[in-house]
């Protein structure tokens, strides 16, 4: 589902990205590993000063895979798509996407799913997953005139 937020200078549209199960499951699994590490650190005979680092960086951890995991989407504004993955964010100007294509491409992107999207254009382009494709291509239609989408990129 997107979101619409009031800006000062045009609306905004939020599409926060599909999240394959898989990946939910080793985040979680991490997550949980992180968090029984901290309490098996806690418990140790080490001196408390020499914990804190170990049970900071555990924490630190978590919060970022938790933040990466449920904090990735996308804001289309008037003039640019800004994903944010977490505490990352990528600003890619519309005027420069020419095309939308479907890709399973595993390289990093802000993406949480391998169901992505291509936006080809403004250099490399951008690999997305939003979680409501078509409400996506749709907002990107309606602010790029140019854009070019590929016939499998539409779900039915």
């Amino acid at each position: 589902m997107a979101g619409r937020f009031e800006g000062d200078e045009s609306v905004r549209e939020y599409f926060p990205s599909k999240r394959d199960w898989w990946l939910t499951a080793v985040i979680w699994s991490a997550v949980a590993g992180l968090i029984w590490a901290t309490f098996l650190i806690a418990a140790s005979q080490i001196p408390t000063w020499a914990k804190i680092p170990f049970m900071l960086a555990n924490l630190v951890s978590v919060v970022l895979s938790l933040w990466t995991l449920y904090g990735t989407g996308y804001v289309l504004t008037g003039d640019s798509l800004v994903a944010h993955c977490g505490p990352f964010r990528s600003v890619l100007p519309l005027a420069g996407i020419q095309e939308i294509v479907v890709t399973n491409n595993p390289l990093a992107s802000p993406a949480c799913s391998l169901d992505r999207l291509h936006l080809k254009g403004g250099g490399s382009g951008l690999l997305v997953s939003p979680l409501d494709r078509n409400g996506f291509i749709v907002a990107m239609a309606r602010r790029c005139a140019q854009l070019k989408v590929q016939e499998e990129a539409w779900r039915s």
